[in-house]
């Protein structure tokens, strides 16, 4: 018992220290554009998971940065110019717009967005079928979109997999088992549907607790290099997603958007001021 007091003592503390500091996310592998760049200079980014991935998080009614001629949404039969207006899953905000400014920017190229991410989704089923895994709603709509994408604008892959997923894990009470089951077989799918795209995962931060024990051991099932590391239910569950695949890397970690104070007031979903520093800093790191 002291022994695991210990370790989350351990942990908090790396996290106090490293909050404000960005992770060594390494620039997402490519391989010849002609692969996954249009004829029209665009590029496909895929966006699975919860609230926080969709943007359904501003509580003020505030909204990204104008995105003119740099974001387009695709919703399975047409593509939708997104200006100052939200993206088709978001309700007030989200940190698209200024990804595909800054991105744009950056690389010169638009992005067609395919969206799919719903607010109290999980990565395991929690008392709903409102999730991504195999018996869920969510990922059969999204993958047909996503291939309809690849056809309608003639490219081989997508760009990236963008995964913001956990927090609603973490929230419930599926075992940790079945948890990194989820994820497993999300990341298996996805891979075999999508020619093993570029997967990058955003690191759950917290839930209105805190960092939590569940919280943990959910950023643990997605980021841990120690295949011995002992979970709240006293059992090990081996490494994390981005060390288990190739092709999975971890974009960020909502752990330190805390000590820029970029969590709302219900300490679950950030601002738009974070939404806003998300989407620039995964830009930068695409």
């Amino acid at each position: 018992m002291h022994k695991r007091i210990l370790a989350v003592f351990l942990i908090l503390l790396q996290l106090w220290f490293t909050r404000c500091t960005s992770p060594e996310a390494p620039p997402a592998p490519v391989t010849n554009p002609n692969d996954y760049v249009t004829s029209n200079n665009s590029e496909i980014i895929v966006v699975i998971g919860d609230s926080i991935a969709n943007g359904t998080n501003e509580r003020t009614g505030l909204k990204g940065p104008d995105a003119t001629g740099a974001l387009f949404e695709w919703d399975g039969t047409s593509l939708h110019n997104v200006t100052t207006n939200d993206t088709k899953t978001a309700n007030t905000g989200s940190w698209h717009p200024s990804h595909a400014n800054a991105y744009k920017q950056r690389t010169g190229r638009n992005t067609i967005l395919v969206e799919g991410a719903l607010g109290g989704a999980e990565w395991y089923p929690h008392n709903d079928n409102i999730n991504w895994y195999e018996t869920g709603t969510l990922y059969q709509p999204l993958i047909r979109n996503v291939k309809s994408a690849l056809t309608t604008f003639k490219v081989k892959k997508v760009r990236a997999v963008y995964i913001v997923l956990g927090v609603n894990d973490a929230r419930g009470t599926q075992t940790i088992a079945d948890i990194k089951k989820g994820m497993t077989s999300l990341i298996d799918r996805l891979n075999k549907d999508l020619d093993t795209p570029t997967i990058r995962i955003v690191n759950i931060g917290r839930a209105e607790a805190g960092i939590t024990n569940r919280v943990m051991d959910v950023r643990k099932l997605i980021d841990n290099q120690d295949a011995g590391y002992t979970y709240s239910d006293k059992q090990q569950h081996g490494i994390g997603l981005v060390q288990q695949y190739d092709n999975v890397f971890l974009a960020d970690d909502l752990a330190r958007y805390e000590g820029l104070g970029f969590y709302h007031t219900d300490n679950l979903h950030l601002t738009q001021a974070g939404n806003n520093y998300l989407g620039e800093y995964l830009a930068r790191q695409l």
